[in-house]
């Protein structure tokens, strides 16, 4: 390829803009540093304005010019906009919400990702692109659409007729009868059940639906958009060349399987908006991103200093821009564009922080940018030769569970992203214990203890059995609290409470209380343990003679009753928490399980994410990289002797290195 790794660069929208504007904005993209420019994802009606009427030339012309002063093109196709004369010929493309109400043309993300008229529109304009474009070698790769997504406007996807028949015949096809739909379901409650297919009604979200039947639909939106999403991609690869990769930028997380969603893709791309005190969050994404596809991901959209759309959001602190951008690239991005380059004149998104103001003035951040240009030029070894250290302990994120607990909570309080980041990760990560992130589908063999909580439904892709497989042949799994517990769609299991954990531990759940009350563990040699107060559950565990009880609660109606336990399976072993330990807690009990099985915690302060870097050829350590989240001072100590690639300053084994608040320092071993 013509063009190789680190990629630095932007968004740009030069239809939006006078044609002699290119000229000035690349000057001042070079002079940035930057070496790439995503164009072409919202320009349909520049490319077709009027139908069947290509008109490829000015992209062409943009094309070019980037080529000219050394920087490389991400080419986007523009589906996530539709022209007025499409919508205007063919309003039924458009996006129906649950009440009935069609979309109208202003906005985007409005078209269904089911309509064959809209769907024969975007095998058009992205075979047309594709032909036109395919022979551009400064073109580095393509992104499909923009941000597909399964929400709609009123939480319910599109609702139109398109979708509704769809719908039903994914229904007949997986359940064959009525009958067996509503046993499944659970419809005989509240006389639900249906007689007819046609009975099934369009889920509007001012009616109390079954939450079997709600997670059941938006679990169909969401296959809508993969199949969507695949559509474009098997046009792009027929027609473009076999190293120009072919991604789609996802946002927000879990609003898809990403997983499924990559399946026909080449390259993971993410957008990602975090400011001052979540930063650590990009932690989460990065992780996941590169074990998706297990290999480097793009960032198509971060923001360099504030979001916003017709209003700022607000002022952020000084560096974090650096913070920002730095961290996705310790942890394996290849690629790292803002949103955007040039800060539109006009439109919905006017406020939104960028590179350079509407005016052409280099933002406040300027500088910030230039120094991480000048960074990644100094990293191309490391980005381009090395790959990210992997964590032996990993933790599942589910898109499933995503989607069950948004109709069904379990828990008043509880959100399931926020318990995942707050419960589960980041006190792992705060503790140097930093896990890696996966879903339900993904390897399981290159770790030695997996956690899996708040994941009711384990049987996608086979995990319960993948994972049982695992235990015996020695792996520690962390099972719970509110795992095993729901079919896939969102019922309990009628004849016990867990789909296969009591079965294979030897414990029995007593019941279950829901949280509200402040309830702590002990061992049998004395130690405490605190559980979370609020958005919680506990279970009351009995336990026969093959199960260890690790912990018993002492307080109220839980009194003795097993709170953790621990089953030897085969080679391995299952511990079950029957409640989620307050963050402290919880990250002293896995550091203990973890030094067990040989993992120990790096030695750096909890506001400082740290990655080994491994050489792709050796497989010995080579690069010692870290990014201080929290702007705050924070400190590492240096594992061999190094020198800091940036700033030429050498450090021996052992000595603590000081952090700055948002800094990074990327140490080579020497």
């Amino acid at each position: 390829m013509k063009y190789t790794p680190p990629f630095y660069g932007s968004a740009y929208y030069p239809e939006s803009w006078p044609k002699e504007k290119i000229k000035e904005d690349i000057a001042l993209m070079k002079e940035m540093g930057m070496n790439v420019a995503r164009i072409g994802e919202f320009a349909w009606s520049n490319m077709e304005p009027k139908e069947g009427k290509y008109d490829f030339s000015f992209m062409l012309h943009v094309v070019s010019e980037l080529d000219k002063e050394g920087i490389a093109t991400i080419m986007g196709t523009p589906t996530c906009t539709p022209p007025a004369w499409l919508t205007q010929k063919h309003p039924e493309v458009m996006i129906v919400n649950s009440h009935g109400v069609r979309e109208t043309h202003g906005a985007r993300r409005h078209a269904c990702p089911n309509n064959p008229v809209y769907r024969e529109y975007t095998r058009k304009i992205v075979t047309n692109m594709a032909q036109a474009f395919k022979d551009c070698d400064s073109i580095i790769g393509w992104q499909i659409d923009n941000e597909l997504y399964n929400n709609g406007n009123d939480g319910r996807g599109c609702c139109c007729n398109v979708c509704y028949g769809k719908f039903l015949e994914y229904l007949k096809e997986k359940y064959e009868t009525l009958e067996n739909l509503n046993r499944t379901w659970g419809m005989y409650v509240w006389s639900l059940n249906y007689t007819e297919w046609e009975q099934i009604p369009i889920p509007r979200n001012n009616v109390w639906h079954h939450p079997s039947y709600l997670t059941e639909w938006m679990l169909f939106q969401a296959r809508s958009y993969k199949e969507y999403c695949d559509f474009q991609a098997d046009i792009l690869h027929e027609y473009l060349p076999e190293d120009v990769p072919v991604g789609t930028d996802m946002m927000p997380f879990l609003g898809l399987d990403y997983e499924d969603m990559n399946e026909k893709l080449d390259v993971v791309q993410f957008n990602y908006y975090r400011f001052t005190p979540n930063l650590w969050d990009i932690a989460l994404w990065a992780d996941y991103m590169y074990n998706v596809l297990d290999k480097p991901f793009w960032i198509t959209e971060t923001a360099t200093c504030w979001g916003g759309g017709v209003a700022c959001t607000w002022h952020n602190d000084e560096n974090l821009c650096i913070a920002n951008t730095m961290l996705p690239v310790i942890l394996g991005s290849n690629a790292n564009l803002y949103w955007l380059w040039r800060n539109h004149f006009a439109g919905q998104e006017l406020m939104h922080g960028s590179v350079v103001n509407s005016h052409g003035r280099p933002m406040h951040i300027a500088n910030e940018v230039k120094h991480i240009a000048s960074s990644l030029r100094k990293l191309e070894d490391m980005i381009n030769n090395t790959y990210p250290k992997r964590s032996e302990i990993a933790m599942h994120i589910s898109h499933h569970a995503w989607t069950l607990y948004m109709f069904q909570p379990m828990v008043n309080g509880f959100d399931y992203y926020n318990a995942f980041t707050g419960d589960v990760f980041k006190p792992l990560m705060e503790s140097q214990l930093r896990s890696s992130v996966i879903s339900e589908g993904m390897d399981l063999s290159k770790y030695k203890v997996v956690i899996t909580s708040f994941v009711p439904h384990i049987e996608r892709k086979e995990l319960n059995k993948r994972i049982l497989e695992w235990v015996k042949e020695g792996g520690t799994w962390i099972a719970g609290p509110m795992t095993d517990i729901r079919t896939y769609v969102a019922n309990k299991y009628m004849a016990k409470p867990f789909g296969m954990l009591e079965d294979v531990t030897g414990t029995r759940l007593a019941f279950t209380l829901p949280g509200g009350r402040k309830y702590t563990a002990v061992s049998d040699s004395g130690e405490v343990l605190e559980f979370k107060e609020n958005a919680n559950s506990f279970d009351a565990y009995e336990a026969d003679e093959s199960t260890k009880v690790l912990y018993k609660y002492r307080e109220g109606y839980l009194k003795d009753y097993a709170a953790i336990t621990e089953t030897k399976v085969g080679k391995g072993r299952i511990i079950l928490l029957g409640s989620m330990p307050a963050p402290e807690s919880f990250a002293g009990f896995i550091k203990a399980i973890a030094q067990e099985e040989g993992i120990n915690p790096f030695d750096a302060s909890g506001n400082v994410v740290v990655q080994i870097r491994k050489n792709t050829e050796t497989d010995e350590d080579e690069y010692l990289a870290c990014v201080e989240v929290t702007n705050m001072e924070g400190y590492i100590t240096a594992i061999f002797d190094c020198v800091d690639v940036i700033d030429g300053s050498t450090y021996k084994k052992g000595e603590r290195i000081i952090m700055a608040p948002f800094s990074f320092r990327v140490l080579r071993k020497i």
